[in-house]
């Protein structure tokens, strides 16, 4: 039942899954990035982009040609970027570069890719990173003679001015300018980069105590920027940007007056083009103003700026934070939505498992059932076998026991008379002082002599018992290894059926001193009460 109900949801998620991604086109996933990845897709304002990426990272898995994925991962991260997701940017930025290689894609495209990195890790501080893979970048891109070679020089002078290596960002900065003349002689050079070129130089100067240099470069941006005829967004903030750069290095070299031109420029211009003018860059214009108020030391002023600051600076981060809310909404929204999918595919892979398993294991257990049946009446004929051999051996040394008993026994007696009469025949040599006597002792003590010596033969085969009851011996000490030989011996007389009457005639001791000894013996086995300890011995 569980498994039905799982296949049931899996089902209605998969059916919702398809639903969603048919009210979302009807073209095939290729199809879908390809539209995505046009240009007048590209220059959409960020918000109405990037939903339509998502919309193409809604079919990632179904994409064939991994270049344009990687194209699609690539332009991901710079909008998440913009929207504030700096950590989301980077993973699908690592993915973009990553798939690009795999898939054998240009390097000119792997190093722009990179080179956007590069410009994200700079931007969280991480100058080290960063500047290891700006030189990688350049190293891989020198045989390009391209405008690359100067984007990724300048590069490298992002990150050595981040490190405060100002002598070789300056290096680099220069070699970027250079880089351009010579490829790009006697023709318009790439507007925008020469204007980040020429920034970072600036802000190099500036860093390194040369404002006035610093001042100059910026100054000539802000000409250039002024001439440019297409004014779209992106001129929009770079011309925001450079004119409060130069306010600030105005104000840092000490000329209040100058400063507030740049600002006053900003103030007219989005007079006239109030529709470009983002929350942004009034937020920007006001620390500025609130910055010059305090420098000036104008009160009323500074109250007025500083809550045109703290009013804008509210609405921005209110904007940005209920952006990356929709942005965080819709990403994990995609990502339930393939997991739904996946969830799908991986159910119908385990219930085809499932029936396999299931009908592998019905015959495994119908076989195993075959050989544990076949097994058990094999070994339960051997055992029964293995029992009667073993009743037979044991009935046999219980014969041999008590026959070596029986010889044992008499043995003992024709020992103990020949003693007897030796020790008779002693004294009578004693008492007869020499005096001839009627038999011949000798002849008598000779012969009996000889049947000491036969006995004694006879009794070195009793002593045979102990090799017969050596296996027993070993199991013995064993289970209870704080038995003395003399209670191994008596265990052995006992397994082999002896009374205590014959065991003392053997030991040579009295009847009651065997039962006690055969008691004591009980005791320290720990015979139960009502268990014969033959038996118990039988047992071992």
């Amino acid at each position: 039942m569980k498994i039905l109900a799982r296949y049931f949801l899996g089902l209605l998620f998969f059916l919702c899954g398809v639903y969603e991604l048919n009210a979302q086109s009807v073209l095939p996933a290729d199809s879908v990035i390809s539209l995505l990845l046009q240009p007048e897709v590209k220059n959409k304002n960020l918000e109405e982009r990037f939903e339509k990426m998502l919309s193409g990272l809604a079919v990632e898995d179904e994409v064939e040609d991994r270049s344009k994925l990687a194209e699609l991962y690539s332009f991901l991260g710079t909008d998440l970027w913009n929207l504030g997701l700096r950590e989301q940017s980077l993973i699908y930025l690592q993915k973009g570069i990553d798939l690009s290689k795999s898939s054998g894609a240009d390097p000119l495209a792997i190093y722009m890719r990179t080179g956007t990195k590069v410009a994200y890790l700079l931007a969280m501080d991480s100058a080290e990173s960063a500047l290891e893979l700006a030189l990688g970048s350049l190293e891989a891109i020198r045989r390009f003679d391209t405008t690359t070679i100067a984007t990724a020089q300048n590069n490298v002078g992002l990150c050595y001015l981040k490190l405060n290596e100002f002598e070789l960002a300056k290096a680099y900065f220069d070699s970027s300018l250079v880089a351009m003349d010579r490829i790009w002689r006697g023709r318009p050079k790439p507007f925008y980069l020469e204007l980040a070129v020429r920034n970072n130089l600036a802000d190099n100067e500036a860093r390194n105590g040369r404002l006035d240099q610093a001042i100059e470069l910026v100054s000539q941006n802000l000409d250039m920027i002024r001439q440019r005829e297409n004014k779209d967004d992106y001129w929009c903030s770079k011309y925001v940007s450079y004119s409060l750069e130069k306010s600030k290095l105005e104000i840092h070299n000490g000329n209040w007056n100058a400063a507030i031109t740049p600002l006053d420029s900003l103030r007219s211009y989005f007079s006239k083009h109030p529709e470009m003018q983002t929350k942004k860059h009034a937020l920007s214009i006001a620390e500025m103003e609130y910055e010059l108020a305090a420098l000036v030391g104008d009160a009323e002023a500074e109250t007025q700026a500083s809550r045109a600051v703290l009013n804008l600076a509210k609405q921005v981060d209110e904007e940005r934070s209920e952006r990356q809310l929709s942005s965080i909404q819709r990403l994990s929204k995609i990502t339930l939505d393939k997991t739904k999918r996946e969830y799908q595919k991986s159910l119908q892979l385990s219930e085809q498992k499932l029936r396999f398993r299931t009908l592998m294991l019905l015959f495994i257990g119908f076989v195993s059932a075959l050989l544990l049946g076949t097994g058990y009446l094999i070994n339960k004929v051997r055992l029964q076998q293995r029992q009667m051999q073993n009743q037979r051996l044991e009935m046999e040394l219980r014969h041999k026991n008590r026959d070596i008993g029986n010889l044992a026994m008499d043995i003992s007696r024709r020992k103990q008379v020949t003693e007897e009469v030796l020790s008779y025949i002693d004294e009578l040599k004693a008492n007869s002082s020499g005096k001839p006597t009627p038999v011949d002792l000798k002849n008598i003590e000779k012969d009996l002599k000889k049947r000491i010596k036969a006995d004694e033969k006879r009794e070195w085969v009793h002593t045979q018992v102990e090799d017969i009851n050596s296996a027993f011996y070993d199991r013995l000490r064993t289970k209870y290894p704080a038995l003395v030989p003399t209670e191994l011996e008596l265990c052995a007389l006992i397994r082999s059926g002896m009374s205590n009457k014959e065991i003392a005639e053997i030991r040579n001791i009295s009847p009651g001193s065997a039962r006690k000894a055969r008691y004591r013996l009980g005791r320290k086995l720990g015979v139960p009460e009502g268990k014969d300890l033959v038996g118990l011995l039988n047992e071992i």
